[in-house]
């Protein structure tokens, strides 16, 4: 009789384990996918800021060593945080907004100087000889006919225009916003991360560094060395009297990421054009400065800069996932396709360390 009593209890008290084990699998499962679905909501309301917010994480890492000598010196970190801001907004956003403005006004005649030049010599003197004031007329139409004539497309331009300086405003809102906040509760920040995220310490660490890698090797490994040269070849251009010197400028620059050729592309035309132009001796002069100072100077500038701002990608995957986000997501792309890259390749790393692959 007590045999078959504890026979009909056993498997009721079995059933009862196997069900709260079962129980507690639903819930880890309806955790997670609540988990991925609120965080993935969440990573979709900030991906319109998501640029903005890493250059600032990257401003805070870059600045943070002056955070405990200033704090002491102003009265605490969250002041400290303020004024590296506001200096941040003086000397960089302010003199980059005018930079911006001038230079919007000379592409727009560069791209009729091209569009107008023709195609071969005639095109390459087009770079370098501005169009006589004679040809410089005021408009015919006045802004009330115009907007008359046209105000369909006259709205949807200044729609187009509003828009975009609307949210250029808000972004620089949203950069500096995070930047206070990281400089001021960064270490906070960052150790609430480190302890929410579903890996271990020495992981997260490594993945933050590579995070802040990127960072440094961008606008320090491969930004100021283009920086060096466009500025000498800007400098360059003004001296020889070509128009539009800034747009150049700007162009040099970009074009020194790119392996192999870099800022030839720019100066070596400009140069030739000088020459069609009656204009040998400047074209002379922009050739051997172009050869010596500007791309030569890579090879002298370049180590200096590496040694702070190493970026462990190699130079054509850079260039590659720099152009496919550029095609992808606009001009973001320029910081999101080496990031990408750099934290795929130390996931990578991690898995294999881990003997996951």
């Amino acid at each position: 009789m007590m045999q078959s009593d504890a026979s009909a209890i056993g498997p009721t008290l079995g059933d009862s384990g196997v069900q709260e084990r079962q129980h507690r699998e639903h819930y880890r499962v309806v955790l997670w996918a609540a988990l991925a679905v609120l965080g993935g909501a969440f990573l979709w309301i900030l991906s319109p800021f998501w640029g903005w917010l890493t250059l600032a994480a990257w401003f805070a890492a870059a600045v943070r060593p002056m955070m405990g000598r200033l704090g002491a010196a102003v009265g605490g970190r969250s002041r400290a945080a303020a004024a590296l801001t506001v200096l941040l907004f003086v000397l960089v956003v302010l003199p980059v907004v005018g930079v911006v403005v001038s230079i919007a006004a000379d592409a727009d005649t560069l791209v009729r100087s091209l569009l107008e030049g023709g195609s071969g010599g005639e095109l390459l003197r087009s770079l370098v000889v501005a169009p006589p004031p004679g040809e410089v007329s005021a408009p015919e139409t006045s802004l009330p006919d115009l907007v008359e004539q046209h105000g369909a497309r006259a709205l949807e331009l200044v729609s187009a225009v509003a828009g975009s300086v609307g949210a250029l405003a808000v972004g620089l809102f949203v950069f500096f916003a995070a930047a206070y906040s990281l400089l001021a509760d960064g270490p906070r920040a960052y150790a609430w991360i480190e302890g929410l995220a579903p890996a271990t310490r020495a992981n997260v660490d490594r993945m933050s560094a590579a995070f802040f890698e990127t960072g440094r090797g961008l606008f320090i490994g491969a930004g100021m060395t283009g920086l060096v040269q466009a500025t000498i070849a800007t400098i360059t251009y003004y001296a020889l009297g070509l128009p539009r010197a800034l747009v150049l400028g700007l162009l040099t620059f970009l074009s020194s990421s790119i392996p192999g050729f870099g800022t030839a592309l720019i100066w070596l035309p400009l140069a030739i054009g000088l020459a069609l132009s009656d204009r040998l001796t400047a074209g002379i002069v922009l050739a051997v400065i172009g050869t010596i100072f500007v791309s030569g100077i890579d090879s002298v500038v370049r180590p200096f800069f590496v040694r702070w701002g190493k970026l462990d990608l190699h130079p054509f995957v850079t260039l590659v996932s720099m152009f496919g986000a550029l095609v992808l997501v606009g001009p973001w792309g320029i910081v999101l396709g080496p990031l990408v890259a750099r934290l795929a390749l130390e996931v990578v790393r991690i898995a294999q360390a881990e003997h996951a692959l």
